[in-house]
């Protein structure tokens, strides 16, 4: 079974995901990076390999705008 730590920092404007590799039973690697900003209409949360956001490791898209409930689709 995969293992993660999620770290979460919550501001105002955006909030900020680090998902680390939990193998372990410890926070080990980091595996993604995420930006995401608050009050998008058509939220697309994107997931980047590290902090430079230099390469997008996946993302998740909102199926409708303004989707409070949402259910989001992985890529």
């Amino acid at each position: 079974m995969a293992t993660f730590f999620i770290h979460q920092k919550i501001t105002a404007f955006a909030n900020q995901y680090w998902i680390f590799d939990g193998r372990s039973g410890e926070a080990g690697q980091l595996l993604a990076f995420a930006h995401q900003k608050r009050f998008a209409f058509r939220e697309r949360f994107l997931f980047f390999t590290d902090e430079s956001k230099a390469h997008e490791a996946f993302h998740i898209q909102a199926r409708q705008v303004l989707d409070f409930g949402a259910w989001r689709q992985p890529h």
